[in-house]
């Protein structure tokens, strides 16, 4: 029954008869799954379909902060968004001191290249910094003025820091389920 009103919501989402007959054979087979993922998927949907969106609310600084360096760049590399990054070439250049490591960032191509262990002889910019700071500016969190006005810590035009940071975008966590 369900796959049959999927069909029909899909054709006509404003089927309200539709959407509550697939809401509710969706609701059954939540109450009679035992594995509880199945169970959260089949309920949020019926819930999806009723109108009644679940709120989701997303706090990943835990899992940034104990990703290894690789990884962290990596997901940095998700985060782009291609239309603000396109044209731009910038090169940095990181200490993180709580993790002893050195290693550099390149965009291009709208493309974040990490290299570990290695650092350009002329970057645009250079960070010493900690892990956290830099989850927190990537997250938004952290001024980066806080981070540009300590010459210690970093060197280059703090605008270029502003541009960088500007190409990133967050997730949609609050996507459909199961309406298109």
């Amino acid at each position: 029954m369900e796959e049959v009103c999927k069909h029909l919501v899909f054709a006509d989402l404003n089927n309200k008869n539709a959407r509550y007959l697939e809401a509710h054979a969706l609701e059954q087979l939540g109450y009679q799954t035992e594995n509880g993922t199945w169970r959260n998927n089949f309920l949020v949907g019926a819930a999806e379909l009723r109108g009644n969106k679940v709120p989701t609310a997303v706090d990943n600084t835990d899992a940034l902060l104990n990703m290894p360096t690789e990884l962290l760049f990596e997901f940095m590399g998700l985060l782009i968004e291609k239309n603000r990054a396109e044209g731009k070439e910038i090169k940095i250049n990181l200490n993180l001191t709580d993790r002893n490591e050195k290693c550099n960032m390149a965009l291009e191509d709208s493309v974040l290249i990490p290299r570990m262990n290695y650092q350009e002889k002329s970057p645009d910019m250079e960070l010493t910094i900690y892990i956290p700071i830099l989850v927190t500016l990537l997250l938004g969190e952290t001024n980066y003025d806080e981070i540009t006005s300590d010459k210690s810590k970093f060197k280059g035009n703090s605008e270029d820091l502003k541009e960088f940071l500007g190409i990133f975008s967050g997730f949609d966590y609050g996507f459909n389920m199961v309406i298109p």
